[in-house]
């Protein structure tokens, strides 16, 4: 969120559902906030998405089985190939370029319409987080 609010061009890709119901639902709770730190929030149409990726400024990548949260980083068992290879680069970044292709983006007035329902089980699974 710093990077996003220091004008870093972020962006987050993300499944539009993924196969945990619960998480959906806790995901969107920060959407908001997220889209208010300037981070561009994408989400992926055609199926579930769970790759772990990440590019930084076009030269360096990780790919890993971690998500990125502090169970994966601090309890798991996760491993990562950290590097820079230049054909592994392209090879990533026409990958992203089409993942991004098959995505939408995040709609914030759409999410502020959400049912109450939906906020409701938001903060009712909020202190149970940890957990999924």
């Amino acid at each position: 969120m710093d990077a996003g609010k220091r004008g870093v061009d972020v962006k987050v890709i993300m499944p539009r559902h993924s196969d945990v119901r619960m998480i959906d639902i806790l995901r969107n709770k920060y959407l908001g906030v997220l889209f208010k730190c300037n981070i561009k929030l994408l989400f992926y149409r055609p199926h579930n998405l769970h790759a772990k990726l990440l590019l930084i400024d076009g030269n360096t990548f990780s790919i890993s089985s971690a998500n990125f949260d502090y169970r994966s980083f601090r309890y798991q068992y996760e491993i990562a190939l950290i590097g820079s290879e230049p054909e592994i680069l392209r090879q990533l970044n026409d990958h992203v370029t089409e993942t991004i292709r098959n995505s939408e983006e995040f709609d914030y007035v759409q999410w502020e319409k959400r049912a109450l329902i939906e906020k409701i089980f938001e903060w009712f699974l909020l202190p149970f987080r940890h957990l999924f």
